[in-house]
């Protein structure tokens, strides 16, 4: 399975966590230790173009 996170085309191997909605990596360049992103498999423009259990998860 391929992700995208906007253009870019994230590698499976970065990828820590995948979930029915969502998956999860490591920036490459973190603002502080621990900060990762959360993205949804389902591309959408806006954080308010979520479905609520897509932000739940």
């Amino acid at each position: 399975m391929s992700f995208r996170f906007g253009q870019h085309l994230i590698k499976p191997s970065v990828v820590f966590l995948k979930t029915e909605l969502s998956f999860a990596l490591v920036n490459r360049k973190p603002v502080v230790p621990g900060h990762v992103l959360v993205c949804p498999l389902r591309p959408v423009e806006r954080f308010r173009d979520l479905h609520p259990d897509e932000v739940a998860d």
